[in-house]
């Protein structure tokens, strides 16, 4: 009896430094990559716009996107830009500044809401407690 509870323990011991010495690896989720418009080209401060150089795809009015100076660091500005109405060919859009600095050379990115799930699970159809025309809504 005596000769097996060292060994237990030291059996005990062997294990915890084993269990101990494995490293976990953090799970990456595979996020959006960030899609890329273009460049700020030009900036009109006092009428609180921005001229695009498209890289490619012509954005629809509305279009929420975000730029950022090309540089790494504590001085990197960040703007937000709506795209608006006027239509200045196929190789650019104007856009209105709603928040922050643009600068000409930002990066200009597609805005991806991180926060919402790529798929939302709607259907496309909302229940709605509005009756159809010309019927009477019964209580249960």
């Amino acid at each position: 009896m005596n000769k097996i509870l060292p060994v237990s323990a030291l059996l005990g011991c062997v294990l915890l430094a084993a269990s101990c010495s494995q490293q976990v690896q953090p799970v990456k989720k595979a996020g959006r990559s960030p899609v890329y418009v273009g460049k700020v080209e030009r900036v009109y401060p006092r009428h609180n716009y921005v001229l695009i150089a498209l890289a490619g795809t012509v954005y629809e009015p509305g279009t929420v996107l975000i730029s950022q100076s090309a540089g790494s660091g504590e001085n990197r500005r960040v703007a937000n830009l709506i795209v608006t109405e006027e239509r200045m060919g196929r190789t650019r859009i104007p856009a209105d500044i709603r928040s922050g600095t643009a600068e000409a050379g930002d990066l200009v990115f597609l805005y991806q809401n991180l926060a919402v799930p790529e798929s939302s699970g709607k259907t496309g159809e909302e229940p709605t407690d509005t009756p159809e025309p010309g019927k009477e809504i019964t209580p249960p």
